[in-house]
Formats: C-alpha cells, structure tokens, sequence
C-alpha cells in the first residue's frame, strides 16, 4: 500500500523550466526542486536554453500538476522566448504556478506573466522570488520553503481524499464493533 502510494505521488511532477547559463537561475531551481521532493512529489527540469522539441515540452506541461518558471533574459533568444510561449500555452486550469526572478540582471518582468498564468485559472502556489542582489543561504532557504508550499499544495486533493476514506474505513469498524445485539 505505502509503494503505491509513493508511486501516485512520483506519477504526478511538478516541472521546473529555467535558463541554465543566466544569473542564479540553476541554483535557485534546485533549491525549490529539492523542497518540493520532501513532500513526495517528483521533479522535472528543463532548460529552457536546450529545448529542441516543443512537442515533449507541451506534453511535460500538459503532464505536470505544478509548474515553476524562472525568468529569462528579457533579450533572450527565439529557442527561450518560444519555450516559454508553449509553456504558457500548454498549462491548464488547475495546476499550481510558481515564478522566480533569476537575479541576472535583465530578467523578464515576473507579474505580466504571472498575470497570463492566473487569467488561464492557474493557482499561485508561492509569491514571486524577487531577487535584487546575490542569494545568500537565507535566499535559498526561502525558495526550498517555496518548493514545499507547492508540493504540498499539489498533494493536498490527495491527501483530503485519504482522510476521506480513512474516515469511512474507520466508520465501518466502529459500526462493526458496535453493531453487535446487547440484551
């Protein structure tokens, strides 16, 4: 039971898209990556720098029940600019979004696209990093918190229907236990 469980968890990633090579952009992806896997939750990553197909891109996003996206350089190329286009067109109702500026100096404005993402009935999972100077431990704490904030709030459904049916389980036992005739 607790296998399938763990598998239902994995089965539903939430995807990081991020550019490698512009300001902290790895660093502050991994430390959110690594928040939202303590809560269970399986992780994808994608540079957006090395996308070739935006096929699979969409089908990640289409698969993905969160999404997390750090800012591109506002004079990114046509390869970043077109991933970040399909990711937006992909993402569906529902899913949690997280945006996180890169701290490389000429990041793209956050809430105009954060703004995109609400309008398509996305749920906002973490307010957005800003980052204004180099990240500290503190910074990468925060986006760690960040990620656990969006692994937990993608389980939650899941985890409301558990405590649903541990509740019925549990009524039934009672109800068995009390159940019996008393003279």
């Amino acid at each position: 039971r607790h296998w399938s469980q763990g598998q239902t968890k994995a089965e539903t990633p939430v995807g990081i898209f991020y550019v490698s090579e512009y300001g902290f952009g790895t660093q502050i992806a991994q430390s959110i990556a690594n928040g939202i896997t303590k809560t269970g939750v399986a992780v994808e990553m994608v540079d957006l720098a090395t996308v070739n197909e935006l096929q699979e891109l969409r089908e990640l996003v289409g698969r993905c029940t969160g999404l997390v996206v750090g800012m591109p350089p506002a004079s990114g190329n046509s390869i970043i600019q077109a991933a970040l286009s399909t990711i937006l067109g992909s993402a569906k109702e529902k899913q949690a979004i997280g945006i996180f500026e890169t701290g490389g100096g000429d990041d793209e404005p956050t809430y105009p696209l954060l703004n995109k993402f609400r309008a398509l009935g996305l749920n906002i999972a973490f307010p957005v990093i800003e980052i204004r100077e180099t990240p500290t431990a503190n910074t990468y704490k925060k986006c760690e918190e960040a990620g656990t904030d969006l692994g937990q709030w993608v389980t939650r459904d899941k985890s409301i229907k558990a405590m649903k049916s541990l509740a019925a389980d549990l009524d039934k036992a009672l109800g068995r236990i009390s159940g019996g005739l008393y003279i």
